[in-house]
């Protein structure tokens, strides 16, 4: 994980050094040079680093053909997060024409070099049946690789295969296991999933101090079910006050339910001062985000 941040952070740091003037989305071509020499000696993060100023700073047709060229030989030299990339853009068929057999195959290099969102990308294709035949066996094993290098979702998605039993007995202590690697990732679902595993376990605290992480990390599902404790007094006594920001966060957030519970607190002024018009733009909120029972409560 701590890879991936800092490839991440170094894209971004370039991205930024390289822009002469943001307002116009141009790029400052002296700061490419060295760039460029430290690519031209097989240096791929600095590769993977063109490429992102090529993809992010102009969308030039030109400069996209440049990204692409960069990203593969990023790629090439074995730099999955580059391979990443690539396959991101085939499949969502942004800037490029959508490719998924070349997503794919962007996709298994990431993987091969051991870059664990390629491995969760191409279990999740697996898992679903996106535009593959559906085979959960094959999910795992890709879950499996992507949690082994470190990536919070494959652990969370591997977890859920022994927690619901769906390749193999269902096995709630290695369940537990892997949410908590993946927690550990700052994967929000894996800490969401603890905190309800802990919440039926009755370990109230225990369960709290997970579903704030997992609010921490921005699983809105993590956010709402802190509220939720608050506005049942399943913490120890009823706070309303309490439960605000979370259900705000997680209105935020764009979960439905958040929005929802958020604005019949205003509604009916509890733990707010009461409110009818914020209570139905957050009615609303809830009914456009799928809480359709919210819908009737609009005016």
């Amino acid at each position: 994980m701590k890879k991936i941040l800092s490839l991440f952070s170094l894209l971004v740091l370039v991205s930024t050094s390289c822009m002469a003037d943001s307002s116009v989305n141009k790029i400052d071509e002296s700061k490419i040079p060295n760039l460029e020499k430290s690519c031209n000696s097989n240096k791929g993060e600095s590769c993977f680093g063109l490429g992102g100023i090529y993809q992010l700073n102009s969308p030039e047709k030109n400069n996209i053909n440049k990204a692409i060229k960069y990203y593969e030989k990023a790629c090439n030299l074995k730099t999955g997060i580059a391979c990443s990339a690539l396959a991101l853009m085939y499949s969502k068929g942004e800037q490029v024409n959508k490719d998924i057999s070349k997503s794919i195959k962007y996709d298994e290099k990431g993987c091969e070099y051991k870059y664990g969102m390629s491995c969760f990308s191409l279990g999740f294709l697996y898992d679903k049946g996106n535009n593959v035949k559906q085979d959960k066996k094959k999910a795992k094993n890709y879950f499996e690789k992507a949690c082994k290098y470190e990536d919070g979702l494959g652990c969370t998605f591997l977890g859920t295969y022994f927690h619901e039993g769906i390749t193999e007995k269902k096995d709630l202590i290695i369940a537990k296991n892997y949410y908590e690697k993946a927690c550990d990732l700052e994967d929000g679902m894996g800490c969401f999933k603890l905190g309800i595993m802990d919440l039926g376990e009755i370990d109230i605290e225990k369960s709290k101090r997970y579903l704030e992480k997992s609010c921490e990390y921005e699983f809105k599902g993590g956010c709402t079910a802190l509220g939720v404790l608050y506005v049942k007094g399943l913490t120890g006594k009823q706070d309303n006050t309490k439960a605000v920001p979370y259900f705000k966060k997680a209105c935020e957030l764009n979960d439905g339910l958040g929005c929802g519970y958020l604005g019949l607190l205003y509604a009916l002024g509890k733990g707010v001062k009461e409110d009818i018009s914020l209570s139905d733009k957050y009615y609303k909120k809830a009914c456009e985000h799928g809480e359709k029972k919210f819908c009737e409560f609009v005016k």
